[in-house]
């Protein structure tokens, strides 16, 4: 007499099949349908480099900003948006233009908006239009802008920044 081989799923008291790696039928499609166990990839020296290169203008930025959401409507406080390190969290940077539509733009400091999680979570997945942020200027305007106040200065006769600066701040008579 032959032994008969059951499931190995426990609790399953089904006959095994042959080809059925130790299942009975019903468990053997629920072990085809089981995704299998991602394995971890290893960082590439490529990633590793560009993830310092993000965390170095991302505390740049955090240096030289408030630390406040720069959405109009927000304002709310970021300090306590920090690692145990005391190192801002990295969804406190947003990019205006995505690093994959425009990965040239990708170290710009005026890409890169300060927002706390929340307005960060409404900007990416909700209406970009309820968030007020500055202007983007890529560098292609900012080259046209600098060129127009060139000509504007020049017609003018102011010289250097200093002369901008004191036009600025007269009086008109």
């Amino acid at each position: 007499m032959t032994k008969v081989k059951l499931c190995k799923e426990p609790r399953c008291q089904s006959w095994a099949g042959f080809a059925k790696k130790g299942y009975c039928n019903y468990h053997y499609a629920i072990q085809l349908r089981r995704k299998p166990k991602k394995t971890i990839r290893a960082i590439s020296v490529k990633q590793k480099l560009k993830m310092e290169r993000d965390r170095e203008v991302w505390m740049e930025i955090w240096n030289e900003r408030p630390h406040i959401c720069e959405n109009a409507y927000c304002r709310k406080p970021l300090g306590s948006f920090l690692t145990s390190k005391g190192l801002p969290i990295s969804h406190l940077f947003s990019h205006r233009r995505s690093k994959g539509a425009a990965p040239h733009l990708r170290y710009d400091k005026e890409n890169i908006d300060l927002i706390c999680p929340a307005c960060h979570r409404e900007y990416e997945f909700g209406d970009r239009e309820r968030i007020l942020i500055r202007p983007v200027i890529d560098n292609k305007k900012r080259h046209a802008i600098s060129m127009l106040m060139g000509a504007l200065c020049h017609a003018r006769g102011i010289t250097g920044r200093s002369d901008l600066r004191l036009q600025q701040h007269k009086t008109p008579v």
